[in-house]
């Protein structure tokens, strides 16, 4: 059996993951049944996945995140940046895991490590950010925005999921529009966006969620979801109604397939979020999908 090497890049202190050590042992133990030397490297602060992964190029067969989305996350960008890319596993131990749903990755460490360990590489699509920056599954800006990069680990990891929710309402009061043109597939619209996201997942922090039929991992085209400004009482209703039930029509909410959309603001320019991490805004963004770029074992 040709033995393989696995770099392990794990995040201690994603979600209620209290003895890191014992996942760790259990992981290296079951990809070694399969012939995989597996090394070890933890996280301690934003970004350092992103810098394992890349300071690692070339040395290793394949990673293996152990963490929340947010460090899957950072893991794919120090892949992006490789001249040969290695496949990724995803074994998630996070809060919420929105991209670990969308791979139907289990819950359980050990039910995820066995899939890692027996999956296939995946091709997949990821996200490009002004030409600058990388997302695994989702950039947003406006309305509840906020709540994936402010709320606490330590919020998150006491309530989990939960903790976004008490966020979102906690934004209620103090929701505003965005004036903003928006270029996608050749047509152009304009008008006050309550929240706008380029996506590539089933889920965003618990808040929205889309129709399976309507999503593909790799089929070069995001998902791009505008939440028009409502005028009134009933507007906002039919909006929340949509937002719960997944009807997204063209009245209250725009839900559309593009490879590439570009969005130009008035004034206000806001933040993003690019997979749940803060990004600062500027008056003219563009996103647009990688195809096939990344290979996630599954």
């Amino acid at each position: 059996m040709t033995t393989k090497r696995a770099l392990l890049i794990v995040n201690p202190r994603a979600g209620k993951v209290k003895n890191t050590e014992v996942i760790t042992d259990y992981i290296k133990t079951e990809f070694g049944k399969c012939g995989t030397e597996v090394d070890v490297r933890y996280t301690t602060c934003k970004g350092d996945a992103t810098v394992i992964a890349e300071d690692n190029a070339g040395k290793y067969d394949f990673y293996i995140c152990c963490g929340g989305d947010g460090t899957f996350s950072e893991t794919i960008s120090g892949i992006m940046q490789m001249d040969e890319k290695v496949p990724i596993g995803y074994i998630p131990t996070g809060s919420t895991n929105d991209m670990a749903k969308t791979l139907n990755l289990p819950k359980d460490f050990k039910q995820a490590t066995h899939v890692c360990a027996a999956g296939v590489p995946t091709a997949h699509d990821v996200g490009v950010f002004n030409e600058e920056m990388y997302f695994a599954y989702i950039a947003s800006f406006g309305a509840f925005t906020e709540v994936s990069y402010s709320t606490s680990q330590k919020m998150k990891n006491n309530f989990g999921h939960f903790a976004y929710i008490i966020g979102g309402v906690r934004q209620i009061p103090h929701l505003r529009s965005y004036n903003v043109t928006v270029r996608a597939n050749g047509e152009e619209f304009t008008g006050d966006i309550l929240f706008g996201s380029v996506s590539n997942t089933l889920s965003f922090a618990g808040l929205f969620s889309f129709n399976k039929e309507d999503v593909s991992l790799s089929d070069g085209e995001f998902e791009v979801l505008l939440v028009k400004k409502p005028t009134g009482a009933i507007t906002l209703g039919r909006t929340v109604h949509g937002m719960l039930h997944k009807k997204y029509e063209k009245n209250n909410i725009i839900l559309l397939h593009a490879k590439e959309v570009e969005f130009e603001f008035n004034s206000d320019v806001p933040d993003w979020s690019l997979d749940g991490e803060h990004c600062s805004g500027r008056q003219r963004i563009t996103a647009r999908a990688a195809e096939k770029t990344i290979e996630i074992i599954r």
